[in-house]
């Protein structure tokens, strides 16, 4: 199988088909690639978490809008390599459970997810390209969002809302825009049954099955600025949705741990374990204090590196 479009995935299969395999596998987002224009240092979360863990023994695999089916499956492929790594770290992005990334068409990753399941399942070939119609775009715009209020929104209203250009200026309706692009991405009611949570579990439940240590984090989110826009349940909502992800984790042996208890040094082979940083920093932390965001700047981004790192240890099977 050719992997020369895939260049991520020719990296993972070269680190792990390698004499020298890496000892932590991290998937990210583009929280971990994303630095601001205007910030004290360039460097990305992905060169912080290396330092702290020693760049040869870290492997990477981060791409803007990659989600929980995604870091799946390439978890299934790691038994088709000839090493593995000692632990596996997964961030959870809330908002990669909203309808406005859940279902968007552009982050499906059809080639990519077919491209994985085959080489996990010894399928050779090459995958046809598979790309998203106007058609798919149109669609996702006429789906209606059931906020937690019981006001029904088509998504097609809150791309407007985005799309549009207010200045601060305009003071109410400012405030209107950004508590409406707040709710679409994390006012949502989370069940158990929904696909993105159930690839989480699937990923743990089979890097069990491989003696692989496994660490998942909620990323954070810029709360302080949801609370200020949305109001008070804006809090409220989001905590639900960690609860209900920390619940439905511990079902596969993933025990919720404090960053305090990494710093200590007392948590040492855990095997699966959880961060919850969702509420971890505060609005200046982000690119921007206002906007719903998980992209931090180099403080919170230093700060987020040395727990990851501590995190990649504390689960890690020797």
């Amino acid at each position: 199988m050719s992997r020369a479009e895939f260049p991520l995935f020719k990296k993972f299969v070269d680190a792990y088909n390698g004499e020298n395999p890496p000892a932590h596998l991290l998937f990210g987002d583009s929280v971990a690639l994303r630095v601001a224009d205007d910030d004290t240092c360039n460097n990305t979360l992905e060169s912080l978490v290396s330092a702290e863990l020693g760049e040869q023994s870290v492997c990477h695999i981060s791409h803007s809008a990659f989600h929980s089916q995604v870091f799946c499956l390439f978890c299934n492929c790691l038994p088709k390599l000839r090493h593995q790594p000692r632990s596996v770290i997964i961030p959870i992005n809330l908002r990669s459970f909203s309808h406005s990334w859940d279902l968007h068409p552009d982050y499906q990753f059809l080639w990519e997810t077919a491209t994985l399941d085959d080489f996990a399942r010894g399928v050779d070939g090459i995958r046809p390209p598979i790309q998203s119609t106007p058609v798919a775009k149109a669609v996702f715009q006429a789906v209606p969002v059931h906020l937690p209020s019981g006001e029904i929104r088509l998504i097609g209203e809150f791309l407007e809302v985005i799309a549009s250009r207010v200045h601060k200026k305009s003071g109410k309706e400012w405030e209107i825009r950004l508590r409406d692009i707040f709710a679409f991405h994390y006012m949502y009611n989370l069940y158990s049954t929904h696909r993105k949570l159930r690839y989480l579990g699937t990923a743990v439940k089979n890097l069990h099955r491989m003696g692989i240590g496994v660490g998942l984090y909620i990323t954070p989110i810029n709360y302080r600025a949801g609370k200020k826009y949305v109001g008070g349940y804006f809090e409220k909502c989001v905590s639900s949705n960690v609860t209900i992800i920390e619940k439905y984790l511990r079902s596969f042996g993933v025990k919720k741990i404090k960053g305090s208890e990494l710093t200590q040094g007392s948590c040492k082979g855990l095997g699966a374990a959880m961060l919850n940083l969702a509420f971890e920093c505060n609005e200046l932390d982000f690119f921007t204090p206002h906007n719903a965001s998980e992209h931090v700047r180099y403080t919170a981004r230093k700060s987020l590196a040395k727990q990851i790192a501590l995190l990649a240890k504390a689960v890690e099977v020797s």
